[in-house]
């Protein structure tokens, strides 16, 4: 894998708005895009990990799968049963890789850890 926009370790590839630099990561050199759209056409990135906010999973896990992206999408997957299931059955016929990601933030155990902290 070249990069993700995700792994940290692989020298990322943040997607932020043009006025927010990248986190400096003690000399890890990371590319940066100012839009979706730019860093989904990268050839550099194999794999996007979507966290926006909720309605636009569906859009932006389409345009990064239309663009051949592996996509790892946060909970939930799209707003409507109709719109995830025509994302699963698009990435199956394209042969990539589609994930749902989810987030312990409001799980008991990580509750009581924040309550405790």
């Amino acid at each position: 894998m070249r990069r993700a926009c995700w792994v940290k370790p692989a020298a990322p590839a943040w997607c932020l708005p043009p006025t927010i630099k990248p986190p400096a990561a003690g000399g890890v050199r990371a590319q940066t895009f100012t839009s979706v759209e730019a860093l989904c056409a990268s050839p550099a990135v194999d794999v996007v990990y979507i966290a926006t906010p909720n309605l636009l999973h569906a859009e932006h896990a389409v345009l990064a799968a239309e663009h051949g992206k592996h996509l790892i999408v946060e909970k939930p997957l799209a707003p409507s049963t109709d719109q995830a299931t025509a994302l699963i059955d698009y990435a199956t016929g394209q042969d990539l890789v589609l994930m749902c990601g989810h987030t312990f933030l409001y799980s008991p155990p990580v509750r009581l850890v924040k309550d405790l902290i």
